[in-house]
């Protein structure tokens, strides 16, 4: 959708809100320029929350980079551990052996 028709979409929802305004209040006059100052308005709403996803959306990436990092780090160590456990067994100990500290 383009600008220009998100623009005229946003007018024509306010421009509607205000009709019923006045069938709720008929003391209410409708004034296409209050329309433009809530457009705007709404405007600046909805570029602060697309700022606010965006800066959400950042914080996840960084997020998701340091628990892609955690988790590499883990799955390191748990294979450096596999492989000390290897070499022992290899070295002709058994899990007894290997569980059992050297006296």
């Amino acid at each position: 959708m383009t600008e220009a028709a998100i623009d005229a979409e946003c007018r024509s929802m306010l421009y509607e809100i205000m009709r019923e305004d006045m069938e709720v209040n008929s003391g209410l006059k409708p004034r296409p320029e209050n329309a433009d100052r809530i457009l705007a308005a709404a405007t600046q709403i909805l570029d602060r929350r697309n700022q606010e996803i965006k800066d959400l959306e950042q914080k996840k990436s960084v997020a998701v980079d340091e628990l892609d990092s955690v988790n590499g780090q883990t799955m390191l160590m748990l294979n450096e551990t596999d492989d000390s456990r290897r070499e022992g067994f290899s070295s002709g100990k058994t899990l007894r052996d290997a569980s059992t500290p050297s006296l």
